[in-house]
């Protein structure tokens, strides 16, 4: 499978991810200064909470971010270089009209209630 197809087909991955609500999005800027994202299983809602930090984020910007997280989610295995590979791969192959339906559907994810716990 070429590089743009497998792109594609990761892409289609996470918006599976989307529609399954088992995922969330949260802003937090009081993640580590090194850190963009972190990726937390929620036992109490059987989901993944995503958090993004949007005050530090890499020149890709917070998409990158957003994508390289959801990778984490569906391929926990893979160690952090494979996940970053991945992520600038998919970055790279997918089209700008791509990054904005992404953005799209993942605001959606949102959080919407913050407990004083997270």
């Amino acid at each position: 499978m070429n590089k743009y197809k497998k792109s594609r087909y990761i892409l289609h991955r996470i918006y599976k991810l989307f529609r399954s609500e088992t995922i969330r999005f949260k802003f937090d800027s009081k993640l580590k200064k090194d850190r963009y994202g972190q990726v937390v299983y929620d036992d109490v809602s059987s989901s993944w909470l995503i958090r993004v930090n949007p005050l530090d984020q890499p020149k890709e910007g917070i998409i990158s971010t957003m994508l390289h997280e959801c990778l984490h989610v569906l391929y926990g295995s893979k160690t952090e270089p494979e996940i970053l590979k991945l992520e600038k791969m998919v970055y790279k192959h997918i089209s700008d009209h791509q990054r904005e339906n992404f953005l799209i559907l993942a605001t959606r994810r949102f959080k919407r209630k913050y407990n004083d716990g997270e």
